[in-house]
């Protein structure tokens, strides 16, 4: 018999025993605009995000971002600068029909500013 049939076969079996999981992990991308308040123009903001739940009550989700040039663009003046915040979330959730889940989180997150110091 052929080594790659046989591998295959193995490997089809192996997932047709695997037990059923229940848990729902999603990574998720995300892009936007910051304006209003002291800013002269829209500053673009991008991250993500990874949240985990599992087959029971809770999961938990982290989520970063960053902003490039926030306080104003780079030059003689600012220098280089940004805004990036990080946030964890403990999630508890139960489910809601066959297919979904409802969900509440509580958390806490970290904002840094930089600005280099222009000599």
């Amino acid at each position: 018999m052929n080594m790659r049939i046989i591998s295959l076969s193995a490997m089809l079996v192996a997932l047709a025993a695997a037990p059923a999981v229940h848990a729902d992990t999603m990574l998720s991308a995300h892009a936007g605009k910051a304006f209003g308040g002291d800013l002269n123009d829209s500053r673009t903001t991008y991250g993500g995000a990874l949240t985990f739940m599992g087959d029971g009550a809770f999961g938990f989700e982290i989520e970063g971002a960053h902003t490039p040039d926030f306080f104003g663009d780079s030059d003689d003046f600012l220098g280089n600068n940004n805004l990036s915040s990080l946030m964890g979330s403990i999630l508890l959730g139960t489910g809601f029909g066959e297919s979904g889940r409802v969900y509440a989180s509580v958390g806490g997150g970290l904002l840094k500013s930089q600005v280099t110091d222009v000599d």
